[in-house]
């Protein structure tokens, strides 16, 4: 098959004449797919094709039923090209709603058009040719409510874009089609009308004028309705010179002539209500819309259809709208719950959601969402409640906008056209008045907006855009969506020219995950803490004063009974000195007593018993005072600091620290300990991992009771630690000590002391390790697989949140 076909100046001209040509073509009642069939070659003509195939369905698949321009053996059962044109007719059969389909031409696809596969098993050149440059138009052909049959017609995509037919144009040949083929009313006359998308909305508007009026206002305007529509003239079919525009100009349509027994307009078909709903939706009463606003509003709905990606549909939304309005600042918001959040502001790729501006529209839209009703400021600025008033004097002092409207997008149900479906009647009558699924917010920003230009546009592309934000919503809404999105293109991956692959990356896959499931590997806690010798001692103040003088310094060696410094207590020295006379005063007396009961010089007893008394209390007194004395005397001593072992000073900077330093009873001073001896870790194990150490501990048989000790053989526990100042070096120790409270760390919470025994440091060790260095430490739990090995965190905490919400 060649890919050449004649180009056709003026499609529009085409189209109409292939709706007059359907019209006028015979119909064979009891076979209407012969009839499809025999207009295929003209269908093709008219939009440029360059094939066209009529499908008919046939109970889980397709049928090919007729063909042109291209030869049914030509397609390969087992092709993914045809596989391809096979699911573009499912998907139009199952919707019911005509779709164009364009794939887009790689350098992939033309490379391999031109130096096709060695190893391709089928050959397909045609359908391939078919699929890589052309635009695959389908509508579906439906008769009594039922899908009779889908046609697909291959449009060369090297067409100018003008030549291109849109889903407008699909629309109209396919209800064209319909109408040709429906079985016909007894007693009736053919009808030789072509399609008209004006009339079906005047009908609607006209109705839902008169469902809003008065008896008396509705019969007025019934019969200025049928002056309007009572034909002047016989419309004849259009010349084929003229060009001739449908949606610029809509052909006009046969009305009946008959206007004495027929005054209300007729009801339209099933097709063209579905059209004329989509072009311009009415919830309220409305005026047929001009063609140019038709046309306008088709792009709004065809472009904001494009995705269900939730914030994707809400930029495309604004954008449009922004567009198809032509002024000012456009906003949606989601409305969820009992709230509203800003998903996208037109011509604006990012903003603050925490800007003082998007806030004041959000708790706006969320009045509007709530309340069902949309605001227009300032022209309803009288009719506010105060709470919104407020909050719009809010919204003005942050933006620089003159006005700004609210409307709330509300999702209705379509109501029951079957007349003897008494269910849907009954739900009809007792339902919701519909779903609030956002707001769009308008904004004034040159000059106020006029709300009497705004409705009538915004009417026209309602429906299209409150159902494609439902449709957005409901679909972001789903459960686990974006895996679900991921799967489905990794399925896609299976298709095509990059099976092998896609293969081969899955077993690769999958090994991943066997290995990572069922490899052991050692099962380790991390931790971090400090290296410092087993034996150290620490310098405590024992009386308060102030450090007078330091006698040794950092690293240096000292022994048993040492002075490390001195301290300085004036206050104490006061305090001695006062007792100190106190005691001689005291002895003094009391010699002098004594003195005087040995040479007995008394005028009478009572002097004698006086002395005994005096004598009595002096000698008490002197006792207390020397005990008092002696205690001062040992907190004297206590202000000279000596060291209680032999070993090292290993604390730092001693100068600096300690130097005229004020100090308290029981405050550290200096550490010293021994180096030569065996060293520890000290290690701060988090508590919510203790639990896998206290198992471990608890398996493990003991000759003592383990419920009576906590610390039994732990001593087979080994742990690889290295040094933070030598990461290469890994050694290792095993643990001697748990602790068996937990402590409160500033930086890690709750910990469990864990003492690891490391031995001496090797003489010959290049690596000299000093008290405090910081380690790294991994603490021998046992083995389990590689992949709870290092994911058995996020397995803890995802069992900590479902114990907590079950």
């Amino acid at each position: 098959m060649s890919a050449d076909t004649t180009t056709h100046s003026d499609p529009r001209t085409d189209l109409s004449r292939l709706l007059s040509a359907i019209v006028a073509a015979p119909v064979h009642p009891d076979d209407p797919l012969t009839s499809i069939a025999q207009r295929l070659p003209e269908l093709c003509d008219a939009c440029g094709a360059s094939a066209g195939i009529l499908w008919s369905p046939d109970g889980g698949g397709f049928r090919w039923q007729a063909s042109h321009g291209v030869e049914m053996a030509d397609a390969a059962p087992d092709s993914d090209f045809t596989a391809d044109i096979v699911a573009n007719a499912e998907q139009v059969c199952e919707t019911g709603r005509a779709d164009i389909f364009v794939t887009p031409e790689s350098s992939q696809a033309f490379d391999q058009h031109a130096n096709p596969d060695d190893d391709q098993e089928v050959d397909d050149t045609a359908i391939r040719e078919l699929v890589l440059f052309h635009r695959q138009l389908v509508f579906p052909i439906r008769r009594d409510q039922q899908t009779l049959a889908v046609v697909e017609l291959f449009q060369p995509s090297r067409l100018p874009e003008a030549s291109h037919w849109t889903l407008a144009d699909l629309q109209q040949v396919q209800t064209q089609l319909e109408r040709s083929i429906a079985p016909a009313a007894p007693d009736a006359e053919p009808s030789t009308e072509i399609l008209d998308t004006a009339a079906p909305l005047a009908a609607i508007a006209a109705t839902a004028t008169q469902g809003n009026q008065s008896p008396d206002e509705a019969t007025e305007q019934e019969s200025a309705s049928q002056e309007v529509a009572a034909p002047e003239e016989t419309v004849d079919e259009p010349d084929a010179a003229t060009p001739v525009d449908p949606i610029a100009a809509p052909i006009p349509a046969t009305q009946p002539t008959d206007l004495e027994t027929n005054t209300s307009p007729p009801e339209p078909e099933p097709t063209e209500r579905a059209i004329a709903e989509v072009a311009s939706p009415a919830p309220i009463a409305r005026m047929a819309q001009p063609p140019e606003l038709q046309a306008r509003a088709m792009r709004v709905a065809e472009v904001v259809g494009r995705s269900l990606h939730e914030t994707e549909v809400a930029f495309d939304v604004v954008n449009e709208l922004h567009a198809f309005f032509g002024e000012g600042r456009i906003s949606l918001s989601i409305f969820r719950g009992q709230s509203c959040v800003v998903r996208a502001i037109s011509n604006q790729q990012v903003f603050d959601r925490r800007s003082e501006s998007v806030v004041a529209i959000q708790r706006l839209a969320t009045r509007s969402a709530t309340a069902r009703l949309a605001i227009w400021s300032p022209e309803q600025a009288s009719d506010l409640p105060p709470e919104l008033t407020r909050l719009l004097d809010i919204y003005y002092e942050a933006t620089d906008a003159q006005s700004v409207a609210f409307i709330p997008l509300i999702q209705k149900r379509e109501p029951s056209n079957d007349p003897d479906d008494l269910a849907a009647i009954v739900r009809d009558r007792d339902a919701s008045p519909g779903d609030v699924v956002g707001v769009l917010a308008i904004e004034g920003l040159q000059r106020p907006l006029c709300r009497d230009e705004i409705l009538p546009m915004w009417q026209a592309v309602e429906l299209p855009v409150v159902n494609v934000v439902a449709n957005a919503r409901r679909h972001n809404s789903l459960f686990l969506m974006p895996v679900w999105k991921e799967l489905g293109h990794f399925t896609n991956l299976f298709r095509g020219h990059h099976r092998n692959k896609a293969i081969g990356i899955t077993l690769l896959l999958v090994a991943i995950i066997a290995a990572l499931s069922l490899v052991p590997a050692d099962f380790k806690l991390r931790c971090e803490g400090i290296v410092q010798p087993t034996q150290r001692s620490k310098v405590y103040a024992q009386t308060e004063g102030v450090v007078d003088q330091l006698l040794v310094s950092d690293g240096q060696w000292v022994q048993q009974g040492q002075v490390l410094l001195t301290l300085s207590n004036p206050a104490l020295s006061a305090e001695i000195a006062d007792v100190e006379g106190k005691l001689r005063e005291t002895q003094q007396k009391l010699k002098t007593c004594r003195l005087q009961r040995l040479l007995g010089d008394f005028k009478d007893d009572e002097q004698r018993q006086t002395n005994v008394r005096q004598c009595a209390g002096f000698e008490a007194s002197l006792g207390k005072i020397q005990d008092q004395y002696d205690l001062l005397l040992e907190k004297q001593s206590q202000l000279q600091i000596t060291s209680p072992a032999d070993g090292q000073i290993v604390t730092w900077d001693m100068p600096q620290r300690l130097t005229a330093r004020p100090v308290q009873p029981g405050q550290k001073l200096l550490t010293i300990a021994d180096p030569k001896g065996p060293w520890e870790l000290e290690l701060k194990l988090a508590d919510k991992r203790s639990g896998y150490l206290r198992d471990v501990i608890d398996e493990q048989p003991t000759a003592t009771n383990p419920a009576e000790n906590d610390d039994a053989d732990t001593g087979s526990l080994k742990t690889s630690y290295v040094l933070a100042s030598h990461p290469t070096l890994v050694r290792e120790g095993t643990i001697r000590e748990i602790a068996r409270s937990a402590d409160v760390d500033e930086d890690q919470g709750n910990i469990i002391r864990v003492y690891v025994d490391i031995g001496k440091q090797p003489a010959d060790s290049e690596v000299r390790t000093r008290p405090g260095t910081e380690v790294i430490a991994h603490i021998h739990v046992g083995r389990s697989s590689i992949g709870y090995c290092k994911l058995y965190e996020f397995f803890d905490w995802a069992k900590r949140i479902w114990f907590k919400y079950v």
